[in-house]
């Protein structure tokens, strides 16, 4: 005679039943919600730095790399930046008058990260221009700052062509 009979089974661990009660869970979840309230402002005070950071490497980076296409080519190479809220800068092989023209070989073009600007800059026209031995025409330093203008960094451009970035308030 074939009798189908209904098995319970159940897995226990030493004591009871395994898994989560209701209470358990509410409780879980109210502590990674709080320690998640808790870390978001750090998170984004930490990309608006990382942001400032890497804006003002990037400004660094288009410099050297000025300096070294004029080097290369043998020939004025400028560095022309663009400040407010749609900042940036254009690297061009110069004709010797420190304006692009048609014509000029664009070596490189960036914008700025969102939130970060070029502040300012302390070089005439705010343009940098390296001779052909990679020397600037002048020395100075371009402010990047953060959208409030509370972060700030300073590139450097040294009269021997060397550039560093300072940190700022």
């Amino acid at each position: 005679m074939n009798s189908c009979r209904l098995i319970k089974h159940e897995e226990t661990t030493a004591g009871g039943t395994t898994g989560f009660t209701l209470l358990e869970l509410m409780v879980t979840v109210a502590i990674v919600s709080i320690l998640a309230a808790l870390a978001a402002p750090q998170f984004a005070a930490w990309v608006e730095t990382s942001r400032l950071k890497n804006g003002s490497a990037d400004v660094r980076s288009a410099l050297v790399l000025a300096r070294s296409t004029a080097i290369a080519k043998n020939a004025s190479v400028v560095v022309a930046f663009t400040t407010g809220s749609n900042s940036g800068y254009t690297v061009f092989v110069d004709n010797g008058n420190l304006v692009q023209d048609s014509g000029e070989d664009v070596v490189k073009q960036g914008k700025m990260p969102s939130g970060i600007t070029v502040a300012d800059t302390e070089l005439p026209d705010e343009k940098a221009c390296f001779n052909a031995r990679g020397f600037p025409a002048d020395s100075g330093i371009i402010s990047v700052t953060n959208k409030e203008g509370v972060k700030i960094h300073n590139v450097v451009l040294a009269a021997a062509g060397g550039v560093k970035i300072e940190a700022g308030s």
